[in-house]
């Protein structure tokens, strides 16, 4: 038997050596199954329309900051910029942006640079990045994290941009328990949510500072709208588009944060037609958000975006809304908002939709 399978291996060599074509062939026909099984699979992919869709919109116009502290963002005439703008949904890591804004808020009480050294992540800070709250329950459900080295630690701007261009449920954490006076994450989402009452947000909580699934962590489309118009007017377009988007002017470009070199995970900075200022995305088992914050000519728009399918057709129907909305602006007709009365009244609503699961 044991010469039988030499014999064997010596004819297949042979006929290798002697019909060198033949053996190039049979090597490739994997390749090439492979290939097309690819091919097809892409055509598939793009054959498959993309409907901008959503179940909350909202889009408000601000005018340049006049005398008032903070100036109004009012919707915009045509009632199809908006739609079921009150219905209480999941955050997911649309929470960041309250995050974000509350660490420079804080690293400016201590009188404190952005280059100041901040926090150090742990091992214990990726591992309840990637925990979620689920009937009760709280477990690992995936969640965005940055794989950062334990022992890493991260200036104040390098916090908030992994927070906002990387969305990082881990630096999220880590940064809500450096903050509250008792080391716990609750106890900062609990200090967030008193943050934003003083802005007139009444219908949103957080429970956690990454937006994670968690009992009760809500927030609606017009709400949002008023956090972003709200910090936008108290830190100015420039500071916000630091840290929210642009990131020293070069938000298409990618960042290094310790030692991770990643794109900013928003493609809608690549396009620069948008003018667009900053964002922030969020997902979760509802739907897929975005909020944007975008300026021509000293007039500032917010629209948000609430329970897409998928991120194509979020994306897609934040472009749409933000060109349709300047277009609109660039006509006589309208060249300024509505104010701030024909805003339409809130509706309560105890509509909160379940998220068992979140990400960028």
């Amino acid at each position: 038997m044991k010469y039988k399978i030499m014999i064997a291996s010596l004819a297949l060599g042979l006929s290798s050596l002697f019909n060198p074509t033949a053996a190039l062939a049979a090597k490739k026909k994997p390749a090439k199954a492979k290939i097309a099984h690819v091919q097809k699979k892409s055509v598939k992919r793009l054959a498959t329309p993309i409907i901008p869709t959503a179940k909350s919109t909202y889009v408000c116009v601000r005018a340049p900051q006049s005398e008032t502290k903070i100036a109004a963002c009012d919707p915009l005439t045509d009632p199809t910029f908006s739609s079921d703008i009150d219905r209480k949904a999941p955050p997911a890591s649309l929470t960041k942006i309250e995050t974000a804004y509350f660490i420079y808020k804080h690293m400016k009480v201590l009188g404190k640079e952005l280059d100041d050294p901040f926090v150090t992540i742990t091992a214990q800070d990726n591992y309840e990045g990637r925990l979620g709250e689920r009937e009760g329950e709280v477990k690992p459900m995936g969640g965005h994290v940055i794989p950062f080295k334990p022992g890493t630690t991260l200036s104040y701007r390098e916090s908030i941009y992994a927070l906002t261009a990387w969305s990082a449920n881990n630096v999220a954490v880590a940064a809500a328990k450096k903050i509250a006076p008792d080391g716990k994450e609750s106890t900062f989402a609990r200090m967030m949510t008193a943050d934003i009452r003083r802005m007139g947000l009444t219908e949103t909580t957080f429970k956690n500072a990454s937006g994670m699934p968690a009992t009760g962590q809500v927030t609606t489309a017009r709400e949002i709208a008023i956090l972003v118009n709200h910090i936008v007017t108290e830190l100015g377009t420039e500071t916000f588009g630091m840290l929210y988007g642009q990131h020293n002017k070069q938000g298409s470009k990618p960042l290094t944060i310790g030692g991770i070199t990643k794109d900013n995970i928003i493609p809608l900075f690549r396009d620069p037609d948008l003018h667009l200022v900053g964002a922030k995305t969020g997902t979760q088992n509802e739907g897929l958000n975005i909020a944007t914050y975008t300026e021509r000519n000293g007039v500032g728009a917010v629209t948000v975006v609430m329970g897409s399918p998928n991120k194509y057709a979020r994306n897609q129907y934040a472009i749409n809304l933000i060109r349709r909305a300047f277009d609109m602006l660039a006509t006589p007709a309208h060249a300024s908002p509505l104010p701030s009365a024909a805003m339409p009244p809130k509706v309560p609503t105890d509509k909160v939709a379940a998220a068992p699961s979140t990400s960028p």
